[in-house]
């Protein structure tokens, strides 16, 4: 697919999400606010225009901010219905299937956040929440690894946080 043909679908795409959220205007022949497009986008009147009539694309920023203010995920809007492209997660009621390699891997890696944590709960319930966001993860293994890396250093860093609140740390 061309750029020319992404910019003119993602225009279309652009036009009735603004429209559906209530930036769409009678009075122009475009039929959208291109005013609150510029401002939203932080670019020109004209470059808004762009956008819209499918003669430009927006950088990847200007996408994420502006799929955020239209309710859309970035990237439907800019190229159309991508989750029909990502199976469905496997599961039954009240069950998550993962990885038997990834599960081993996030409670290893939970061990010493168990440790560190106050209440055992709220931890209970991250990791529960961690092992549900690794099972829906379309991406192969290496990156399930690096995002779970990420999150479990996440919760240490608040958990020493959370520990620190009330004392003098000069």
């Amino acid at each position: 697919m061309d750029r020319k043909k992404i910019a003119q679908e993602f225009s279309e795409r652009l036009i009735l999400q603004m429209k559906k959220m209530g930036h769409g205007v009678t009075k122009s022949k475009i039929g959208v606010d291109l005013s609150w497009l510029a401002s939203i986008c932080g670019c020109s009147y004209q470059m808004a225009r762009l956008y819209v009539l499918g003669r430009a694309l927006p950088d990847v920023q200007t996408i994420a901010m502006l799929s955020q203010s239209l309710e859309i995920a970035p990237g439907r809007l800019l190229f159309g219905d991508v989750s029909a492209d990502i199976p469905a997660p496997k599961t039954r009621r009240g069950t998550i299937e993962i990885d038997p390699d990834i599960l081993k891997y996030i409670l290893m890696q939970a061990g010493s956040i168990f440790a560190l944590a106050a209440d055992s709960n709220e931890t209970a319930t991250f990791i529960a929440e961690a092992i549900y966001d690794a099972s829906h993860l379309n991406t192969d293994k290496n990156t399930v690894y690096k995002i779970i890396d990420m999150m479990m250093s996440s919760a240490k860093l608040m958990s020493n946080y959370s520990s620190m609140d009330g004392k003098n740390c000069a």
